[in-house]
């Protein structure tokens, strides 16, 4: 059982519904179905899964950009729903998100200068005659030169602009930071330098990071523990080094053969699923149900429970 109080932050059987258009078929659609997963003070925690599968919306409920449909979310041990208002305020401060499309997240009529101080000032995180001063020192611990202050964000390369992402977050002075796949859009090397540049932060600040990503290799590199989604609810979760020496659910097994590699006696061994993802309306059965090659009569039958293979590692699945 998870003690609320020792991590930063817990999720109680999250469940997100969006409503369908007039366009598609009448109902909802689930999103996120019975998640909790919980955050540790300093801790980094991967969240992995392919495209569609609900990770964004997941860090966008953490962020409070989305309202979970079910299910309670607790910051610092206490009821996000019970919040005053100021204190929600505190929490959307403390709380921060590095988006995906960062080019989409940063306003192409504002320089740079003024879309990182216009959060500073709102939220009063620093005074007005010391504030340019605070910038610059921030452009400089996420490796930008101080002439980037004037420059509009069209004139900054993807490494760039997602180092600025970094910086408006740093800029309050976090608690937690929610990075959704900060690295999907840009070259390997430029890759490795912004991984780099998350750990040296985090290690400064202390905040705790949740990182959500499609590539397992980037998760390994920086995750203390790793939850792994698949079509709105997690089908493993268990530390890093636990997960990746002992995968058991089978989509996490297909998940870590598909990690580029240059032997090539494990080229062979990478394990394929027929398909794509999509919505399964029984939710009676497993998930994976439709494309697992492990598959027996019962999966089909029965939505299986979360069970624990070792310490701290669940798992759901029959098999």
């Amino acid at each position: 059982m998870v003690n609320i109080k020792d991590n930063i932050i817990c999720l109680e059987n999250i469940v997100k519904d969006f409503r369908r258009s007039n366009f598609s078929a009448s109902g909802k659609l689930r999103a996120l179905s019975n998640i909790n997963l919980n955050l540790g003070y300093g801790e980094t925690l991967g969240i992995v899964g392919e495209s569609g599968c609900g990770k964004s919306t997941l860090g966008k409920i953490i962020v409070s950009l989305e309202k979970q449909t079910e299910g309670k979310l607790y910051y610092k041990g206490i009821d996000l729903s019970s919040y005053s208002r100021n204190e929600f305020r505190i929490y959307r401060k403390e709380v921060q998100m590095i988006f995906q499309n960062i080019s989409a997240s940063l306003n192409p009529r504002k320089k740079i200068g003024s879309l990182l101080k216009t959060p500073m000032l709102i939220n009063k995180i620093e005074s007005i005659a010391n504030i340019k001063n605070k910038v610059m020192s921030l452009l400089e611990e996420v490796g930008l030169d101080e002439n980037t202050y004037y420059r509009w964000p069209s004139e900054l390369s993807g490494g760039q602009q997602q180092r600025i992402g970094i910086c408006r977050a740093l800029s309050m002075k976090p608690k937690i930071l929610v990075a959704d796949e900060p690295t999907s859009a840009l070259d390997v090397s430029v890759q490795a330098q912004i991984i780099r540049l998350l750990k040296q932060l985090k290690k400064e600040y202390g905040f705790s990071l949740i990182f959500i990503s499609h590539d397992l290799a980037v998760v390994k590199n920086i995750s203390d523990k790793v939850a792994v989604i698949y079509l709105g609810q997690i089908v493993e979760q268990a530390q890093t080094n636990e997960l990746f020496s002992n995968p058991c659910h089978p989509y996490t097994k297909v998940l870590l053969s598909s990690i580029p590699t240059t032997n090539p006696n494990k080229k062979s061994e990478r394990l394929k699923i027929d398909g794509e993802i999509k919505e399964v309306h029984d939710r009676k059965i497993c998930p994976f149900y439709d494309r697992c090659f492990l598959k027996k009569d019962i999966c089909g039958i029965k939505n299986p429970e979360f069970r624990e293979v070792n310490d701290n590692h669940m798992v759901k699945c029959h098999i």
